[in-house]
């Protein structure tokens, strides 16, 4: 029994510790980047503007698509139901 609380564990660290790891990763970079402070904010701000752009398209993407499968299966079962 404790062997399985310890492998539950593990299986939830892990990917958190990843995560973790992956941020201090990215800050640590941004820190030591060459780049001074105002022109990598910019940069960084440009480039957070576009993956939000394409967040944003795919997220309109996925409910546009949720939305006919939705109608496409409401109008199915009304089908069956008369």
């Amino acid at each position: 029994m404790r062997i399985l609380r310890t492998r539950r564990r593990v299986r939830f660290a892990l990917p958190l510790a990843t995560m973790m790891g992956a941020a201090i990763g990215a800050v640590t970079a941004l820190l030591m980047a060459p780049t001074p402070g105002a022109p990598l904010r910019r940069k960084l701000v440009r480039r957070g503007g576009r993956v939000a752009g394409r967040v944003i398209g795919g997220g309109r993407e996925v409910m546009e698509k949720c939305g006919s499968f939705l109608r496409e299966q409401g109008n199915g079962a009304m089908a069956h139901l008369h």
